[in-house]
């Protein structure tokens, strides 16, 4: 994943890209897992928190992520994983642990 890019390109995004690519910049590169604050994310693309929620809502409905109400969310390893093909599998593994509350 070319993190410069995402960066570099990000104004160009519309919200739904930018909120995906905000989780993607907030994860663990390893495992995909990672903590986030709605209202954070809302103030920092200048929308709202409901914005916010609503695509996360949308991105869990479309097995993109899995997410909590605490913040914590795991993105799914087939959208994002980079590593070594051996590792991934523990990826998928600990995706599937994850339990939603959405």
């Amino acid at each position: 994943m070319n993190v410069n890019a995402i960066k570099a390109n990000f104004n160009k995004l519309g919200i739904e890209m930018k909120i995906f690519f905000t989780l993607i910049l907030c994860a663990d590169a390893e495992n995909g897992a990672g903590e986030v604050n709605k209202v954070r994310i809302a103030k920092y693309l200048k929308t709202t928190p409901q914005t916010v929620g609503k695509y996360l809502k949308n991105f869990v409905e479309c097995n993109m992520i899995k997410y909590k109400y605490s913040g914590r969310f795991a993105i799914n390893p087939d959208f994002y994983y980079v590593g070594p093909t051996e590792t991934k599998e523990r990826a998928k593994n600990d995706y599937a642990q994850f339990k939603s509350d959405m």
